[in-house]
């Protein structure tokens, strides 16, 4: 990316607060599917290898959703005492859909978020996702730090009077880059570096323009994912919140193991872990699948070729009837085979 869209010189910025003080509040303000939950786990994944780097100081990610904040208080109790970047995705429903006696229940929590139990005081990073600039109570929606994922007509109103009249460039050149994104196939944005020249950006491959506010300057900056940063990262692994099974990892795999053989199953997993762009597979497997692609370049073969060599047929299976033990325990009884078949069948599929 341009240097001058640097996402971690905005980092950077959070770091040094962070360092200094012990609570601090950053907001991701857009419309939805603009990218903010994208940006949300990219700014903690990069403050805790910052902070990790720069300051030898460790910290922890939690990601938490609606459930999780309407129970605020017990959503605190469950944390350990530790450095953390705690994220809580689009809370713009409080406005709408619980009352005044919620919302300051998690004021209050906030206010004591950096004693956890145990008696540590901690450093947190509070990082708070939300649809427009007044969509929240004035206490939540304040912060150290604002990105902006979108600005709509309403919200251009809104920022003017936030960043002041002098900001309005950055603002409307933002919006035109939102623009060419929404008229261009493939998506993408270009920025001028020179008379003649562009740099061009493609839309979430991996990158997204963006807005950032320190409460003093607005810059145009560019947002990349996590996982351009860091395909695999042990500490992000362990960020989302209850809206995720707790079932323990060891637990799960054995069972696993246990179903299908672990040789199967660990094949299994390297086949979704490369599916989602994660490849484990031993370095000879590698050279063996480019071997084959470079002949499939050359058209000398076909895959459907091979599989017939082999004598392989096209796989077609689905779960046994007798289900997982994690499954919840109503729709295991409702597998029982007094049941109609027709409606187990739609169970199973």
């Amino acid at each position: 990316m341009l240097r001058n869209h640097s996402f971690l010189a905005t980092i950077n910025g959070i770091c040094s607060a962070i360092k200094k003080k012990d609570v601090i509040k950053v907001g991701i303000i857009g419309e939805e599917g603009t990218g903010k939950t994208t940006m949300a786990k990219a700014i903690g994944h990069a403050i805790h290898e910052r902070m990790k780097s720069l300051y030898n100081i460790p910290f922890a990610i939690r990601i938490f959703y609606e459930e999780d904040l309407l129970d605020f208080k017990n959503t605190l109790s469950t944390l350990t005492p530790a450095n953390y970047v705690l994220v809580f995705d689009d809370i713009s429903f409080l406005e709408g859909s619980v009352n005044k006696h919620q919302i300051s229940a998690v004021k209050q929590a906030v206010t004591k978020i950096r004693h956890l139990e145990g008696g540590q005081d901690v450093k947190i990073i509070l990082v708070n996702n939300y649809h427009y600039t007044k969509g929240l109570d004035k206490y939540l929606r304040q912060a150290n730090f604002k990105y902006f994922t979108s600005v709509g007509s309403e919200e251009g109103e809104n920022l003017q009077k936030y960043v002041g009249i002098k900001n309005m460039r950055k603002i409307k050149q933002f919006i035109k880059y939102q623009d060419q994104i929404l008229k261009t196939e493939p998506p993408h944005w270009s920025v001028k570096i020179s008379a003649k020249d562009a740099f061009t950006y493609n839309w979430q491959e991996p990158f997204i323009p963006a807005l950032f506010f320190d409460n003093i300057n607005l810059r145009n900056i560019v947002s990349p994912t996590r996982e351009f940063m860091a395909p695999v990262c042990s500490i992000c692994s362990m960020a989302e919140g209850i809206r995720y099974s707790q079932v323990p990892i060891g637990e799960l795999c054995k069972e696993g193991e246990d179903k299908f053989g672990e040789r199967v199953f660990q094949s299994a997993c390297k086949l979704k872990l490369f599916e989602n762009g994660m490849t484990v597979h031993a370095k000879s497997v590698l050279m063996a699948k480019r071997w084959i692609d470079i002949q499939l370049t050359k058209q000398l073969v076909t895959l459907e070729q091979v599989m017939l060599h082999y004598g392989w047929t096209i796989t077609k299976t689905r779960l046994n009837s007798k289900f997982s033990q994690l499954i919840d325990e109503n729709k295991l009884h409702e597998t029982d085979d007094t049941k109609p078949k027709q409606f187990k069948r739609t169970i199973l599929n």
